[in-house]
């Protein structure tokens, strides 16, 4: 599968140029100057020499005129016409010698029908001027001129053609016949050094020719290297599509213009376990299946690539409201979240897109795709197949940073013991306390009493709540101990338990290492644990669980019925 790259203001190609400046060698590294995207070096020369050569037989058939005005008069041959004959002459035969290379450039540019037409009417202007001249040597200078700019076309087709025509045409100027101008021919003692003359002129402009088109496939072998290094610089090699440095280089250039563009960030859900399962050129024929699709919905104006690993970008060009970016989002989902058949299997994978725009999310590049990626991912965590828009994610953000702060003083309070224990009485239905639940409580210095349902969460999320959870149990066991020595008639000390501490293979020797130190009777200890810890490895926290009742540690469930 191959994709056609759309034309993009990558970073310039340098010219290709084997000539020393300024010499006249260095006139095909001219022409092939500014050649564009994909096209033939070759056809470029030639297409530029084409409409090189119109313009200069417009100029030819203006001198021809002047020619016929003012100079053919003075010579011998040409006081003897009239000047209305020299200049319906020279008009007639200059049009015909100037339309016809305009015509064959229009249907045939670039071609060897339209080469051979020129180089057949630049010998016919040739031929136009040397009888206008009187066939003086400025005669020779203007065939020998013609013939070595066609050497420039490095075709070898035509120049022997254009040589052929100057044969033919000397031949016909030497013959008898009802021509009008018969009496400007040459004397014929001439036409052997005519012949000598037009014979030296054809074998320089064949080996110029000969020198021409051995530089010309030397810089069109050239400029295929470069344009292939190029296309390899600025394009994945995969999927064909432009690479990271080709979107950054986009990005910025439209950024820099003050464009209102937005981004697309593209994930392949589940790309790695289908990796494994295809291999990798399978997952690489995925990968280009897929994108495949995501590059039918996207417009031609809008930009493709792949930013690495199974991670892609959209760049859509022109300003866009929500409701149109959310569909296209929705028709890419759709788009891939169809089979795609690939070595006789069908594979489905879906795809998780987040999105930015600017400068209402972002005001320069970097931070413009990390607000896409962070939506991305977002989707990810919901469940995938879907698209969110960044600015969905701003509160989220806020919330994120605020978690990074709380996490930090959440560690530093723990070191300098800036937790508190409160105890919830716990009666039975004689209304008599029997028992006492110990819950954290934390009063920053900066922000005062922070809740339990805002710092656990995030104890939760960076691993504290396992450091958390074991200060708590040896707190509460130490507390429990001086009551009981108080003589209190409390039966038991309620400690509530985090999932992640009970997954733990560690956990019974925590609790038994606490008792221990403690001195606390490991009856008078009651675990609550909520009910979705028994919803994840079942297997580890039954064995933790019986293993501390063995104990004597009571175990009870909170939140029951919740999970």
């Amino acid at each position: 599968m191959k994709f056609l790259t759309k034309s993009r203001s990558f970073p310039a190609l340098p010219a290709v140029s084997s000539s020393p400046p300024g010499s006249v060698f260095a006139w095909p590294s001219l022409l092939l100057t500014n050649i564009p995207s994909g096209s033939d070096p070759l056809d470029h020369l030639h297409q530029r020499l084409d409409h090189l050569f119109v313009r200069l037989m417009y100029a030819q058939w203006i001198i021809a005129i002047c020619l016929s005005a003012w100079y053919t008069p003075r010579t011998d041959a040409g006081q003897h016409v009239s000047m209305a004959v020299l200049l319906a002459w020279a008009s007639l035969c200059g049009g015909v010698a100037t339309l016809m290379p305009v015509l064959a450039v229009r249907l045939w540019s670039g071609q060897r029908k339209a080469r051979i037409v020129i180089a057949m009417s630049q010998v016919l202007m040739a031929a136009v001027v040397s009888h206008l001249v009187g066939s003086n040597s400025q005669m020779y200078l203007h065939i020998y001129a013609s013939l070595g700019l066609l050497a420039f076309y490095a075709d070898p087709i035509v120049v022997p053609i254009a040589s052929a025509c100057v044969v033919a045409g000397e031949l016909v100027r030497h013959t008898s016949g009802p021509f009008f101008l018969w009496h400007l021919r040459p004397h014929k003692q001439h036409l052997l050094r005519e012949w000598g003359w037009l014979l030296l002129c054809n074998a320089l402009t064949l080996w110029t020719g000969r020198e021409r088109r051995m530089e010309a496939r030397r810089m069109v072998e050239q400029q295929q290297q470069q344009q292939e290094l190029f296309h390899r610089a600025f394009h994945d090699m995969i999927t064909g599509l432009p690479n990271r440095a080709a979107v950054e280089s986009h990005m910025d250039e439209r950024l820099d213009a003050g464009a209102q563009i937005s981004c697309m960030v593209i994930d392949i859900d589940g790309f790695r376990a289908a990796n494994e399962l295809l291999g990798h050129r399978g997952g690489d024929a995925l990968m280009r299946s897929i994108m495949a699709r995501v590059q039918d919905c996207v417009r031609h104006d809008d930009l493709l690539g792949r930013f690495g690993g199974d991670r892609f970008v959209i760049l859509v060009d022109q300003p866009h409201t929500r409701q149109q970016l959310a569909a296209l989002a929705e028709s890419i989902i759709h788009s891939t979240a169809k089979p795609h058949l690939l070595e006789g299997r069908s594979i489905t994978n879906s795809v998780s897109i987040g999105i930015a725009t600017f400068p209402a999310d972002a005001t320069d590049r970097e931070a413009m795709l990390a607000a896409a990626d962070r939506a991305m991912h977002a989707v990810k965590c919901d469940g995938r197949n879907n698209y969110r828009f960044a600015a969905d994610m701003r509160q989220a953000q806020v919330n994120d940073e605020r978690n990074t702060r709380l996490s930090t003083r959440l560690q530093r309070a723990l070191l300098e013991g800036g937790l508190q224990l409160v105890y919830q009485p716990i009666f039975t239905s004689s209304e008599t306390m029997v028992a006492a639940e110990a819950l954290a409580r934390w009063r920053d210095s900066e922000e005062g009493n922070i809740s339990p349902a805002e710092f656990v969460p995030v104890a939760e999320a960076t691993g504290l709540i396992v450091p958390l959870s074991n200060w708590v149990l040896r707190e509460a066991c130490e507390q429990m101990v001086r009551w009981i020595d108080l003589g209190t008639t409390l039966e038991r000390m309620a400690v509530n338990v985090s999932v992640k501490q009970v997954w733990r293979n560690d956990f019974v020797s925590t609790v038994e290492r606490t008792l221990r130190e403690t001195g606390l009777d490991p009856h008078h200890l009651e675990l609550e644990l909520t009910e979705g810890a028994l919803a994840t490895d079942f297997e580890t926290v039954k064995q933790n669980l019986r293993a501390l009742r063995r104990v004597g540690v009571r175990i009870s469930i909170d939140d029951f019925g919740t999970g």
